[in-house]
């Protein structure tokens, strides 16, 4: 059911990164625009599943696939503090980012279609290939 390699690769492009590096650059121009308040809970989170996503889960499954579920777990712990001071467009960004990422995830986890997976077949890949 769990999928060893998603897609065949870890480094090719997926959801889940795009989607964290969508909140990565919400929580970095949040964190430009208040200097005070510092989104290190949704950095750490995104840190954590990215770095489990891309180099843990190909040579473990089972421990990368955890590792990026801890990840948006953490990031969806701290978007509930970040919602308080970014702007609506860097909340806006940071969800859609987390979205993405949980899609992925559980494309990748429980080999289920997702919505993301069904816009990729239907619309971008007739574009790109």
């Amino acid at each position: 059911m769990l999928e060893t390699v998603p897609d065949g690769h870890t480094l090719a492009p997926h959801h889940y990164t795009w989607g964290a590096l969508l909140a990565f650059w919400a929580a970095t121009y949040a964190w430009d625009a208040m200097t005070d308040r510092e989104p290190v809970v949704v950095t750490l989170g995104l840190a954590v599943g990215l770095f489990s996503f891309v180099s843990i889960w190909r040579f473990y499954s089972v421990a990368g696939s955890i590792g990026s579920l801890l990840g948006i777990v953490i990031t969806t712990a701290g978007l509930l503090r970040f919602r308080q001071y970014a702007t609506r467009v860097a909340f806006a960004a940071a969800v859609i980012g987390v979205l993405a990422m949980v899609d992925d995830w559980t494309s990748h986890t429980l080999e289920i279609w997702t919505p993301l997976d069904w816009l990729f077949e239907a619309y971008i890949l007739g574009l790109i290939t």
